[in-house]
């Protein structure tokens, strides 16, 4: 064996220690890493030692007492710094999960499947710790959790559109920084595509600009993304290919078709997708007649909503206002224009105002939108009354809480009553409605009293006080097992109590939530999984 071939093996062999990192619970193991070190000393050392009568070992050429000198004195400073640098340089002082990694075999076409994000923390110096995320999925009951990848995040809080609609992908970002580094994470690439069938991680290039949202086209063949003033830009999952469908950058000079002009600002941001249709907002200044002259400066500070159809990317302007959504039929907008919530129907161009009020969700047939009201009927107190929007009558009515519910409340929180008073009780915390189906609408006012709405009986009755923690948010409903699932600001745990993330939570550096599941036949909660945030169901099985 020449000297070049076999210092080829001892680093190879090296390399092969670097591998080992973790342990089954994602902590670095200094006991395998030695176990594994000794390993590869003995067959490094059968290359060039051979046994002679009488047992004796001894050298094939005089260089092979140097180079093994040389491969252990290396391969300990290697071991003894790597676990330096592990344990105190950039120490992961949360245990995570175990870490079993994802394999395609787990996906399966006729399952329902969870994604969820998880926060975990590194120690990058006395002071001084960084948050990082972790993308996990399990099955719909979250059992047999595996883990994915590293991440800075999912897009579009709460991520659905960066789930393809054949639910098959996922669009990340990537980990940056030193974290990226401690845990050998590859980080050349601001985004990744994976997929969930073959197990394949993708570079996506996004000019170093993360957008805001992803859209996904209908066939998942492809997405669409803004970079800012870089421009609108289309990616072919197939091909790889990256498009500017888009040039922005520039302020330009709108004119509708009743005759009035806009300035348009440089940047937008895409709201929804439904077929070959895309609706976005963009800011714009309506150009006066004292602006023509100019008499009068202007400020591109309003914000107009916009259609664009594809793949001709002209576009068209809509309305004054933001957060537009397809109705799931694609032939409705529903928007917010100040306070109030409107539809506008898209072959006519007509609109409507529903009513004052906030978080609007379409029902599952469509043909009705729940709200919660701002001052809808007068009151003082937010979110204390559900509204529906009838789409085929244009009539909005409220659904009255039964007589009793102050009652029902008060047994379950003492002193109700004296925070019922407060304004602010109520209008510090979102509602989060939800159709549990064409008839039934959960959602919660204050700190965390859940009613269920009925259409038919028309009536919202009181039914779960969540005295785990302030200001619950429902996720989703789980047909299966008739329960919700949600997430929650983080209790206190054994894994919460122990040092050092004790002390970060006494400092304010730690902010985590857990995922919990409520029964709506049993009205009782439980812990699915903690430190876990934005669930999200990748529907699989036909309902």
């Amino acid at each position: 064996m020449t000297r070049h071939n076999f210092l080829d093996t001892m680093f190879f062999s090296l390399e092969k220690v670097k591998e080992v990192r973790y342990n089954e619970r994602g902590s670095f193991n200094a006991r395998v890493i030695f176990l594994q070190y000794k390993k590869l000393c003995i067959k490094v050392g059968k290359i060039f030692l051979k046994k002679r009568e009488g047992g004796r070992m001894i050298f094939k050429e005089k260089h092979h007492l140097h180079a093994l000198k040389i491969f252990f004195i290396y391969g300990i400073f290697f071991v003894s710094n790597a676990l330096f640098f592990r344990t105190f340089g950039f120490s992961q002082i949360v245990a995570p999960l175990k870490k079993i990694p994802y394999d395609p075999s787990f996906y399966r076409e006729n399952e329902n499947r969870i994604l969820f994000v998880r926060k975990e923390y590194f120690k990058e110096k006395e002071g001084v710790y960084l948050e990082i995320n972790s993308l996990w999925i399990a099955n719909e009951d979250f059992t047999d959790v595996r883990f994915i990848a590293y991440s800075q995040g999912l897009f579009n809080s709460p991520g659905l559109r960066s789930i393809s609609p054949d639910k098959t992908k996922i669009i990340f970002s990537s980990l940056k920084g030193p974290a990226s580094l401690a845990l050998g994470v590859e980080n050349n690439f601001d985004c990744w595509l994976y997929d969930l069938k073959s197990g394949e991680k993708t570079p996506i290039p996004m000019l170093s600009l993360l957008p805001q949202r992803i859209l996904w086209s209908s066939d998942s063949k492809s997405f669409f993304f803004e970079a800012g003033v870089k421009g609108l830009f289309k990616f072919n999952v197939q091909n790889g290919q990256l498009e500017k469908i888009r040039k922005l950058g520039e302020v330009i000079q709108y004119t509708d078709r009743d005759g009035k002009s806009y300035y348009l600002n440089i940047t937008l941001t895409l709201d929804d997708i439904y077929e070959d249709k895309i609706v976005y907002t963009q800011k714009a200044a309506e150009i006066t007649n004292q602006i023509k002259s100019g008499k009068q400066t202007f400020i591109i500070k309003d914000d107009y909503i916009w259609l664009m159809e594809l793949p001709a990317t002209n576009f068209i302007l809509l309305d004054k206002g933001d957060s537009p959504r397809f109705s799931p039929d694609g032939g409705l907008i529903l928007y917010k224009k100040n306070k109030e919530l409107w539809v506008m129907n898209l072959k006519d161009r007509t609109k409507k105002s529903i009513g004052i009020g906030s978080h609007p969700v379409f029902s599952p047939d469509g043909k009705k939108i729940a709200f919660v009201d701002i001052g809808f009927d007068g009151s003082l107190y937010r979110w204390l009354n559900l509204c529906v929007f009838d789409i085929s009558s244009g009539s909005t009515r409220i659904i009255p809480k039964s007589p009793d519910w102050k009652e029902v409340v008060g047994k379950w929180s003492p002193g109700f009553m004296k925070r019922f008073n407060e304004d602010s009780y109520f209008s510090e915390h979102n509602p989060h409605p939800v159709w549990l189906d064409d008839q039934r609408i959960v959602y919660h006012v204050g700190v965390g009293i859940f009613f269920i709405a009925d259409l038919e009986k028309n009536e919202a009755k009181p039914f779960f006080y969540w005295d785990v923690q302030v200001d619950p948010t429902i996720h989703y409903f789980n047909q299966a097992n008739n329960s919700l699932v949600l997430s929650s600001a983080y209790i206190r745990t054994p894994r919460r109590n122990q040092k050092p993330l004790s002390n970060l939570i006494k400092e304010g550096w730690v902010n985590e939530y857990d995922i919990w599941e409520l029964s709506l036949d049993k009205k009782e909660k439980k812990m699915l999984i903690e430190n876990g945030f934005n669930p999200m169901v990748l529907q699989n099985k036909k309902p």
